[in-house]
């Protein structure tokens, strides 16, 4: 993960690494310049996670969700305009993005594997009961509040309706069907007579058999 920031330093991400009996390493910590603050920082963190991460493109136990809330979360009281990635753009959207969980979670209070269900708006864990937003109703929530990225650029746009196909009843224009092609909605253009062709091959291969 990015962050990008105009105060943080490495003691701030060493202080968080052990916060609220926090246990996680840096394994990754790289600064970079950043178009929207004065510098960023890439980062990754190791934890209580599984081995090599979700994909397995690592060579360390990546951090458990909570592991990153805690982490920052603390990082977000000493600069509450920090982006991270595209995630959270602040700390007030952090909170709104996380269900405040992190404002005062201790490291003993952590679920060790979170197990989401879907609920329309938010994400809630079975076992702990532990709350997120869904992603469209972080996007949503920040239009309506007026958050964007610096620059005004948006998080991601809203997800379009999807629309409802039925089967052509008349050739759209440019249509296959004007060389003597039968076109469908899905799938490639079959021609006349090979539907025929195929029923005789299974016909065939029936008496066959």
């Amino acid at each position: 993960m990015r962050l990008h920031t105009d105060i943080l330093t490495s003691d701030h991400f060493n202080a968080a690494a052990c916060v609220n009996g926090l246990a996680v390493g840096v394994p990754i910590f790289r600064e970079h310049g950043s178009r929207i603050r004065a510098r960023a920082f890439e980062i990754q963190l190791s934890g209580s996670g599984r081995d090599g991460g979700a994909f397995g493109h690592t060579r360390f136990r990546t951090a458990l969700w909570d592991e990153w809330g805690i982490f920052l979360a603390h990082l977000y009281r000493f600069d509450p305009a920090m982006v991270s990635g595209r995630a959270y753009l602040g700390a007030e959207d952090f909170h709104a993005c996380t269900d405040h969980r992190f404002v005062s979670l201790h490291a003993g209070g952590m679920c060790a594997r979170h197990r989401w269900d879907y609920g329309g708006t938010h994400f809630t864990c079975a076992k702990c009961g532990a709350e997120r937003e869904a992603p469209y109703t972080t996007t949503y929530r920040r239009e309506r509040e007026g958050i964007a990225f610096p620059g005004g650029r948006t998080v991601a746009p809203a997800r379009p309706a999807q629309p409802t196909y039925a089967p052509a009843l008349e050739p759209r224009p440019g249509s296959a069907r004007m060389d003597g092609r039968k076109e469908y909605p899905f799938g490639p253009t079959v021609k006349p007579g090979s539907l025929d062709v195929l029923r005789r091959i299974d016909t065939t291969l029936a008496e066959v058999g």
